[in-house]
């Protein structure tokens, strides 16, 4: 909510940054006072909300980042399988390649 919604939902209005000669009272500015109060909760709630559809944007971020790592290294392992098939290596240097290459 902003300053002028509650400032409309209470019936003051202001006149450049002052409130209007016959609203300049006590009662008026409890009522101002309120108004500034509930416009500045909704903009912390608003803030809250942002933040914490921003941490779940972050972790969720983070967590595909982290399949995409592991996906990279899995295709990175299986091309190295498919290069070596098709190379005149023993089953022992095969592996051993493979053990060297995954560290």
């Amino acid at each position: 909510m902003s300053i002028d919604k509650a400032l409309a939902k209470t019936g003051l209005t202001l006149e450049g940054d002052s409130l209007a000669k016959e609203n300049r009272n006590v009662k008026t500015f409890k009522r101002l006072i309120a108004a500034i109060r509930a416009a500045e909760a909704a903009v912390q709630d608003d803030l809250s909300r942002s933040q914490v559809e921003l941490t779940d944007s972050l972790r969720k971020n983070l967590e595909q980042k982290e399949q995409i790592h592991l996906l990279q290294t899995e295709l990175q392992k299986l091309k190295l399988k498919e290069q070596l098939e098709g190379m005149d290596l023993t089953t022992a240097n095969r592996q051993q390649l493979l053990e060297v290459t995954s560290e």
